[in-house]
């Protein structure tokens, strides 16, 4: 449509990973584990985000997250 908008959504979804970072280790560890599925198949949007501070990293930390948030919640691993 031609918003101009395209251009924030790859730090939204950046945004998005560290938000369900922090949920899956304090929170519910099942929900940060919904969030990265959909980014799993996608390259190139995950390639946006190598601007950005640790973001080769975010799907790293982010199964990081998910593993030990449900080790201290006492939940089988997702």
């Amino acid at each position: 449509m031609g918003t101009g908008l395209g251009h924030y959504i790859p730090f939204i979804a950046y945004l998005g990973f560290w938000v369900a970072t922090l949920y899956s280790l304090f929170g519910r560890p099942l929900w940060g584990f919904y969030y990265l599925l959909p980014f799993l198949p996608y390259r190139t949007m995950r390639d946006h985000f190598l601007d950005l501070p640790l973001g080769s990293n975010v799907v790293t930390i982010l199964v990081l997250a998910i593993i030990v948030g449900a080790i201290l919640h006492g939940k089988r691993l997702p």
